[in-house]
């Protein structure tokens, strides 16, 4: 009995997970600041706008108006950006095996840490952080 309660006691400790907590983006204007090594690579920062289920997008005073589905709080998909917004049959069957979405894994302040690319990338597309300005 003693091993039985031992046992219970180590898996309902070990269930629990420590992680920081992040909230879902607030709606507001973003600069996004990628890591060093993408921009040596040479992507750019771009700027966008959180307007409930829209993410205005601006790069090079290129406006884009793009659908943004969250998955949860921390995970999103931007139709047209991160994924083709009318997939054919090929693009379809790739997007129901892999999901390409920004994730927020940190959040310090007005400072939201995120990778973009699959669930467990050790090398996502890119990632940086989104800095709210307004």
């Amino acid at each position: 009995m003693k091993n039985v309660i031992v046992l219970f006691a180590i898996i309902f400790l070990t269930s629990f997970t420590i992680k920081e907590t992040t909230q879902k983006l607030p709606n507001g204007k973003y600069l996004v600041e990628l890591d060093k090594q993408y921009l040596e690579n040479g992507l750019n920062n771009y700027e966008f706008t959180l307007e409930n289920n829209k993410f205005i997008y601006k790069l090079n005073d290129k406006i884009e108006n793009f659908e943004i589905n969250w998955i949860n709080e921390e995970i999103f998909i931007v139709k047209g950006l991160t994924e083709p917004l009318n997939p054919n049959q090929i693009e379809k069957n790739i997007i129901e095996k892999s999901t390409i979405a920004f994730r927020i894994v940190k959040q310090e302040r007005n400072n939201y840490y995120f990778t973009l690319g699959e669930k467990f990338d050790k090398h996502p597309i890119y990632s940086g952080k989104f800095v709210k300005t307004k």
